[in-house]
Order: C-alpha cells, then sequence, then structure tokens
C-alpha cells in the first residue's frame, strides 16, 4: 500500500512538471501568434481593447499583443475599389433597391429631367481609401454610403438640366461635376475615401422612346453639317475675296509707286532744264526750238514757191 502512494506522489510531481513546461510552452506560442506581416499595398492599425493604438504600420513584419487584447486591422490602400451605380436603369443589377423597385412595383426606373424627360443613367465610380482612420472608425458599410451620395447628387443635377444638355452639349462635363460634388460629400462625412475615376457608362433615354430621340439628334447632326458646310462656303467666298482685295492693293500700291517715280523723274528732268535756262535763257530758248522743229519736220508738208521765165511755180514735198 505505501508502495502505491509513493508511486502515485511521484507520479503527480512528474504531471506538476509536465504541466508547467507544457504552460510554459503555451504561452510561448500563443505570444508568438502576436507576430504579422503587413503587405506592400496594406497599412495596419492595431486595436487594444477596440482603441486604436496605432494607425500607420508601414509594410513588413511588426508584432503586437495576441488576442484578445490586441487586434489587427490590415487594409489595401493602393487597391482600386469600383462600385456600379445602376439604380436609374431599365435592368438594373440584381440586389439592388432599382431591382427590388421593379420587381415589386412593375415600373421601370429612370429620372426627371429639367424639362420634364426621362433618362437612365449608369455609373462607373472607382475609389481609393486614403485615410484608413476614417475608413475603419466611422462608418463600416462604405459602398452603401457612396452609393446613396452618388443617387442623390444625380438626381439633383439631373433635375436641373435639359435633356439636350445630358445627352449631348453637357455629357463631358457632366462626369466632371458629378465626381466633384460626390467628392464633396464624402468630405463632409470624414469616410477616408477618394474618388479617383466616374465614368458614364449609359446615358440614354428609356427603350420605348429612343428612336424618337435619335431622330431628333440626327436631325441636329444634319443641321450642324448644313451649319459647317454654309459657313465653309462663307469662309472659302470670304478668303477669295481677301485674295482679290490683296490684289488690287498690291496693283495699286505698285501703280502709285510707278506713277511717283515717273513724277519724280519729270520733276528732275524740268529741275535740269530750269538750270539750263538759268544759265542763259536765249540759248535755251535756241535750243529747244530747234528741238522742237526737228521733232516736228517729219509731219510737215513743205511747199516752195520759184518763178522761171516770170512764172510763179510751186513744189510741194510731204515728210
Amino acid at each position: 500500500m505505501n508502495d502505491i502512494k509513493i508511486l502515485f506522489f511521484d507520479t503527480v510531481k512528474e504531471l506538476k512538471g509536465y504541466s508547467k513546461k507544457l504552460l510554459l510552452l503555451g504561452l510561448f506560442i500563443y505570444f508568438l501568434t502576436g507576430i504579422y506581416t503587413v503587405k506592400q499595398n496594406e497599412i495596419a492599425m492595431v486595436k487594444r481593447f477596440g482603441k486604436i493604438i496605432s494607425s500607420n504600420i508601414k509594410p513588413g513584419i511588426s508584432y503586437s499583443l495576441p488576442w484578445p487584447v490586441d487586434k489587427v486591422k490590415k487594409i489595401e490602400i493602393k487597391k482600386m475599389h469600383s462600385l456600379i451605380i445602376d439604380d436609374f436603369v431599365e435592368r438594373p443589377k440584381k440586389d439592388t433597391s432599382a431591382y427590388k423597385f421593379i420587381n415589386e412595383t412593375g415600373l421601370k426606373s429612370y429620372i426627371i429631367t429639367g424639362d420634364n424627360n426621362m433618362v437612365n443613367i449608369k455609373l462607373v465610380i472607382k475609389y481609393m481609401i486614403v485615410n484608413p482612420v476614417d475608413y475603419e472608425n466611422n462608418f463600416k458599410d462604405v459602398k452603401n454610403i457612396i452609393n446613396s451620395i452618388t443617387n442623390n447628387m444625380i438626381i439633383k443635377y439631373i433635375s436641373t438640366e435639359s435633356i439636350n444638355n445630358i445627352l449631348i452639349n453637357k455629357r463631358s462635363e457632366m462626369k466632371i461635376i458629378l465626381k466633384t460634388k460626390i467628392q464633396k460629400e464624402l468630405n463632409k462625412l470624414d469616410i477616408g475615401i477618394q474618388i479617383t475615376f466616374l465614368e458614364l457608362k449609359q446615358v440614354s433615354p428609356p427603350y420605348l422612346i429612343l428612336h424618337f430621340f435619335n431622330d431628333v439628334i440626327n436631325a441636329n447632326i444634319d443641321k450642324g453639317k448644313k451649319i459647317r458646310e454654309a459657313e465653309g462656303y462663307g469662309t472659302n467666298i470670304l478668303t477669295k475675296a481677301r485674295i482679290k482685295a490683296l490684289q488690287y492693293k498690291s496693283e495699286a500700291k505698285s501703280d502709285a509707286k510707278e506713277k511717283v517715280s515717273k513724277a519724280m523723274a519729270e520733276k528732275e528732268r524740268y529741275e535740269t532744264l530750269y538750270l539750263e535756262y538759268k544759265k542763259s535763257p536765249k540759248k535755251f530758248y535756241k535750243t529747244k526750238y530747234l528741238e522742237f522743229i526737228s521733232d516736228i519736220y517729219q509731219y510737215l508738208d513743205i511747199s516752195m514757191v520759184t518763178s522761171k521765165n516770170g512764172k510763179k511755180i510751186r513744189y510741194s514735198v510731204s515728210k
């Protein structure tokens, strides 16, 4: 009996030794679970009993106290998230509010424009997380928040614009305006989200009246084509007229230059004659007289009258 007791107490002592070792091993493994890795496109934050104690842990290997003391939250800050907004199209994706609305009411989903026309619109929004603390603390369902804000901004904007502006005139401008308005509302909520891209996947009238709008659009295209043709014709005529005017102007300048040149030459000739006259007026007159006679001699009829045997004889010579 004594031997059994001794064996029992020895066994208990040995178990106690093993228990301590197992406990120490368990504690060692437990604390090892606090080691974690942050990837290059991630940032980590550590919460201790629900309170953030570190919010900007860079990529690499880090350590925090194991659960339930600390909890590590990893957020992909460089990842591009996409969200499709199709609450105002005739065939929205399943499990959306527009899909439920169409199934429950049998009505089509669309927006009324500022001039009381109907239009369908579908957007794709891409966003990034730029402030992990705000993203983690303020909201849990970010996509629903973005979806709700976007729908409100779409309704407000579309309701102030005409159908022509939405479909044609301001289509490229509309996505910039909507992106700005959506981001402004998100900033008010401190959601930690940055809208990086907004694409208009669909902006069109409902299917049943689409062909009427296509007719109007084609008519506007034809109108614009005719206007451009008329403007081109007018530009062509105006160009030809300008070329002709430049030609006339060039000819007038050339003619004026020639006349001025001739006038200057005449002026110099008369000044030379005047100087000759001043030197010797009699000689000048005699010289000019002989030049004059020489010039007109070829055009004169010369007649000479002589007498022979008491009779007058007339000779006539034409030059």
